[in-house]
Parts: structure tokens; sequence; C-alpha cells
């Protein structure tokens, strides 16, 4: 299988100048900044999974060899590399993201971790740097609070 996947990182701003500004006209004082923005990188990927995961006493493990994907197949990311992430905190507290205790995989590098903030999404692509999904390497650690909840894409290839 064969997935095309399109992923946007945006941050525009549009700056509205002081009335002071002598060199601008009147009709237009705006400023739009945008020139750091990706569009349309375009990343080839085999496999992807989409789902939501709900913390149980504050803690979850995903395992990147058993994911469900549409349709509620199973997804099982063995021998290929995380392309890029989506995760978006549904929940009131912080959402840390650790490699797994056991056969942790190193997203951001060995014993590395991230946190997403409450209400806050992070998208991330990556490189061929990171790890191949392994019976060793497969798995993330979510730590935050209760039975919290967060969005997730991830696409492997």
């Amino acid at each position: 299988m064969s997935i095309t996947v399109t992923c946007d990182m945006k941050l525009t701003t549009v700056e509205t100048l002081a009335t002071n500004v002598p060199a601008a006209s009147a009709n237009d004082k705006t400023v739009t900044q945008n020139g750091f923005n990706v569009s349309a990188l375009a990343i080839t990927a085999t496999k992807d999974a989409y789902f939501v995961k709900t913390l149980s006493g504050g803690a979850a493990t995903i395992d990147l060899t058993a994911l469900v994907a549409t349709n509620n197949l199973a997804v099982d990311g063995t021998a290929l590399k995380v392309k890029a992430i989506l995760i978006k905190n549904n929940g009131a507290n912080a959402l840390t993201v650790t490699p797994g205790a056991s056969n942790g995989y190193n997203l951001f590098g060995a014993a590395s971790s991230f946190e997403v903030c409450p209400g806050c999404t992070k998208i991330q692509n990556f490189d061929a740097t990171v790890p191949d999904i392994a019976s060793n390497a497969k798995t993330l650690d979510l730590t935050g609070s209760g039975t919290q909840t967060s969005n997730w894409a991830i696409v492997m290839g």
C-alpha cells in the first residue's frame, strides 16, 4: 500500500503598523510574515494510524507494532520509520511523551521526552535519522492525569 501525505506547517502573522509610520500608505498599514511556512511537504509513507488514546490512572503506552487504523485494521510499523506525527492534547493537564520503559522507541533521541501542553497540538516530520521500529524499539509512554485523551496521527514508511 502506498500513502501520499501532505504536511502543512504554517504560522502566519499580520501586523498592523502604527498610524505614525510616515512611509506607510493610509490604506495599507499591514505587514504579513509567512516566509518560514512549509506548505505541501510531501512525505512518502506506507502505513498510517489515526486514533484517540485515553490514559488510565494518568498513564498509557503506545505500541508502534500494534496500532489501529481505518476500519479498525491492525497496523504493524515493524521495520518502518516514523515519518510524521500529530498529537493533540485534549486534556486540562500536560501530556508527556517518552520512550517506553520497555522496548522504548527513541523518537527524539535516547532518553528524551517532550510535552504537549493542555489544549495544544504538536506536529512534526522526521528525517531518516529516526530509528526503525523493531521488537526492541517500539513503545512510547504517555503520562498526564486521570483519563485525559489525546488525538494521534502517525505516518510511517
